[in-house]
């Protein structure tokens, strides 16, 4: 079995492209912190990050202490429940920046800008069977090499969604069952559970407007801020709970995707070859992901370039170029060996390790999950042994 992780160098120039911190006033700051960034990058149209720990919002050196508390008093106007307690945003003084700092900054602030321009690089990757889509997603993280250099790690993982509108959805399941269900959604980056449907678009809301002007007050940027002067009065208003976080989130219910997930995924479909199609179409071989990383890559570089963003992406690191970086298996002392009562089997590739908890009798088609225990799972002295309990995959 291979994991391969592509890791690459960010050359940054702080001369061309300063940072600058703020400090909050809130009881709530890294709920605060975290939405206060979002809307820097939204309604200021510039990088921004929160950095839990340091409770700090670091952003570019052009959005001034003006721009700051003109966003803040927007925002307030706006009543945005997570930040109505936030009363001040003021400048650290002497503020020093690290590599970890540059390196999130790069990967969750100018990236997230990019998300739009970069949604487009591996579309042409994305297929469907039945109701179901199966997307390819770039994942960008920041790292720290060798404790002095920054640099960005790039993923590309698949995703379900599906084709079917949540409209269809509740038409089908109730809306009722579908909050029960806890049913997966998302909206462009925000994901979340159905949390019911909050009424109508003209339906009066909380302080006696519309819901689709209390929608438009909010400066909507997850989708096109136009529909919500062309949709009809009785267009649904839908609840999403956020996975992170406390906030409700309120979206008119075409802006909604469903997400699915290999849990539900026979909510999409109960063709056992479609589902046996699209479970075979989620992992990607080394080399195909490989490559759709270089394009991931090579997008980013563009848009650094078109943006005239002082930034750049160097050739990954290689176990050629960099061999003290790289382990393997053996170096690990990892074995990829499965226990079943006294029983050993040696697990050699991916592909084998169904068959072998199949032939266990602890998983078949049928059985929702399969319990199974990690002890000791690289059992040397280059690691901190942990022993994880009995848990549910």
């Amino acid at each position: 079995m291979t994991t391969q992780i592509d890791t690459f160098p960010i050359e940054y120039d702080l001369t061309k492209h300063p940072l600058a911190a703020y400090r909050l006033n809130a009881p709530n700051l890294d709920e605060a912190g975290g939405a206060l960034a979002a809307r820097v990058r939204k309604m200021s149209k510039l990088p921004g990050i929160w950095l839990r720990g340091q409770n700090c919002l670091v952003t570019s050196a052009q959005f001034t202490l003006v721009m700051a508390k003109t966003l803040l008093n927007q925002l307030h106007q706006m009543a945005l429940p997570t930040l109505k307690n936030t009363t001040a945003i003021e400048p650290i003084i002497n503020w020093q920046s690290t590599p970890a700092i540059i390196a999130q900054y790069v990967a969750e602030g100018i990236l997230d800008l990019a998300y739009d321009a970069l949604s487009e690089t591996l579309k042409d990757e994305q297929l469907v069977i039945g109701k179901v889509q199966v997307l390819r997603q770039a994942q960008f993280k920041g790292l720290v090499v060798d404790g002095t250099s920054p640099a960005l790690q790039i993923t590309v993982h698949s995703v379900m969604s599906s084709n079917q509108s949540l409209d269809d959805y509740l038409r089908q399941h109730g809306a009722d069952k579908a909050k029960a269900s806890g049913l997966a959604i998302k909206c462009r980056t925000t994901s979340g559970t159905f949390d019911g449907l909050v009424g109508k678009l003209d339906d009066l809301a909380n302080g006696g407007i519309s819901h689709r002007d209390r929608l438009k007050g909010y400066n909507p940027s997850d989708y096109p801020a136009a529909w919500l002067d062309s949709l009809p009065g009785d267009h649904l208003v839908v609840a999403l709970k956020p996975n992170y976080g406390k906030t409700i989130y309120h979206y008119p219910i075409r802006a909604i995707k469903l997400v699915v997930s290999m849990a539900n995924l026979h909510h999409f479909t109960q063709v056992r070859t479609e589902q046996r199609d699209i479970a075979g179409q989620l992992k990607l071989p080394p080399a195909k992901r490989h490559e759709m990383v270089q394009t991931v890559w090579q997008a980013v570089q563009n848009y650094f370039s078109q943006q005239q963003i002082s930034v750049r992406l160097l050739s990954a690191y290689t176990q050629q170029s960099h061999p003290q970086h790289f382990s393997n298996a053996t170096e690990l002392g990892f074995k990829p060996d499965l226990r079943f009562a006294k029983r050993i089997i040696s697990i050699n590739q991916d592909s084998e390790m169904l068959p072998a908890l199949q032939q266990s009798g602890i998983f078949n088609l049928t059985t929702p999950t399969v319990k199974m225990a990690i002890v000791d799972a690289i059992p040397t002295e280059l690691h901190n042994q942990q022993r994880l309990g009995c848990v549910d995959i």
